[in-house]
């Protein structure tokens, strides 16, 4: 492997390197938060198979916090609607582990909820 930052990293040693902490510590504020999520959807994606259990759990964590920001926050359907993309790349991801694949799937359910309620409220 080349000199530091030559190669990107993979989304395994990313989490390994304290990246999920950040990504949530970002979710906790309203102004990086929909940046923070995206990351996350895009960390589930490319990283999900990557074999590595802690990696997982932590990935999996993420996202829990990430629902419950949601529920508890971040209600605005712009937020959301984040959360939705997140939701379906759990889905999409976790199809291997059926107890959080079943997790995700309330996720997405609960987002596809709040994003329809809140394209019907504002006219979309």
């Amino acid at each position: 492997r080349g000199g530091r930052g030559s190669e990107r990293e993979t989304p395994c040693e990313v989490v390994g390197r304290g990246r999920m902490e950040a990504i949530v510590s970002e979710m906790g504020k309203k102004a990086t938060f929909l940046k923070a999520t995206n990351s996350l959807a895009a960390m589930v994606e490319s990283g999900w198979d990557c074999g590595d259990a802690a990696g997982r759990d932590a990935i999996f964590n993420a996202c829990k916090r990430c629902f419950s920001l949601l529920r508890s926050r971040y209600s605005a359907v712009g937020f959301w609607r984040a959360g939705k993309a997140l939701a379906e790349a759990c889905v999409a991801a976790m199809h291997t582990d059926p107890k959080r694949l079943a997790t995700a799937k309330e996720w997405l359910s609960l987002a596809v909820i709040e994003v329809t309620n809140g394209d019907a409220a504002s006219g979309v």
